[in-house]
């Protein structure tokens, strides 16, 4: 006899259980990154099975902290560990962290936390473009050269060296410790120096030359410098050398140089703590 099995049942159970099961062993892609200072772990790509879960753990690297982790675009707080419980899509974890910035050492005895330039001093010496004159001492009432003035400026700008070999002024030596940065300044425009042969190595830096240096230094970097000050409320502002005035006006401004109550003082000798102060309206207050 021949016998006959009805398999509709059979086969509907088949199909819906290869469905479930497909259904169940899916997966979804999570993706988890972190920013500098610190790590995520496990980082990168990793498949999670649907209904299945995924913990995080953020750490911070020595001298910083979580300052965030933003999961699915949403922050969710410094959080040192983050978890996708009942995965059924796929995911993005990103970890943001913050460094830790020390109170400044003050290392010298001649600069108080109540000087008017403290934060100025502060902010060239960490930046690495002003060192004391001693271990102990910033000198900041010594009257600052022009050689010292554009080696700041050399620092600020970060330039290479031994890329300026040569000496375009018969003054400056080559392979000196400041003859690198005079190039550099000579060769962009930034400076020019009293005539075609002498920059004027060690005379005393004046106020209206420090401000003109800066002032073409801006305009080389492409600075905007269209902003300009007004002479009205200074009783000198008719001193400024007419080759300084657009500088000066730039300068005041925009609040690289703010005279001294009601004079510009354009002749007097700049000191190092009124340079390190230029250094620092200029450039450290924008960061």
């Amino acid at each position: 006899a021949v016998i006959t099995v009805d398999t509709s049942s059979y086969d509907l159970w088949t199909s819906w259980y290869l469905w479930y099961a497909g259904f169940n062993n899916h997966s979804y892609t999570i993706s988890a990154t972190a920013g500098e200072g610190g790590s995520i772990t496990p980082e990168g790509l990793h498949q999670v099975l649907r209904g299945q879960g995924i913990t995080y753990t953020i750490t911070p690297h020595d001298g910083y902290i979580i300052s965030g982790v933003v999961a699915d675009g949403y922050n969710v707080g410094a959080v040192s560990t983050y978890t996708f419980s009942n995965v059924t899509g796929s995911h993005a974890i990103f970890a943001e962290f913050e460094q830790i910035i020390a109170p400044w050492a003050n290392p010298f005895t001649d600069i108080r936390e109540s000087d008017s330039f403290y934060d100025a001093i502060e902010y060239v010496y960490k930046n690495g473009l002003f060192v004391g004159v001693s271990d102990t001492e910033f000198a900041p009432d010594v009257t600052m050269t022009r050689a010292m003035f554009v080696t700041v400026l050399g620092r600020l700008a970060e330039i290479a060296p031994d890329n300026y070999e040569g000496s375009s002024f018969e003054d400056v030596e080559a392979g000196q410790w400041y003859s690198p940065y005079v190039e550099w300044a000579a060769q962009n425009g930034i400076v020019n120096g009293y005539d075609y042969a002498h920059f004027g190595l060690e005379d005393e830096i004046t106020v209206e030359q420090a401000v003109a240096i800066l002032y073409r230094y801006a305009l080389v970097m492409g600075y905007d410098v269209k902003s300009n000050g007004s002479f009205v409320r200074f009783s000198d502002g008719g001193d400024v050398s007419d080759w300084a005035v657009s500088a000066m006006k730039w300068a005041i401004g925009n609040g690289v140089y703010t005279g001294k109550k009601d004079r510009l003082l354009p002749a007097d000798k700049a000191s190092r703590a009124l340079v390190a102060e230029m250094f620092y309206r200029f450039d450290g207050t924008e960061e």
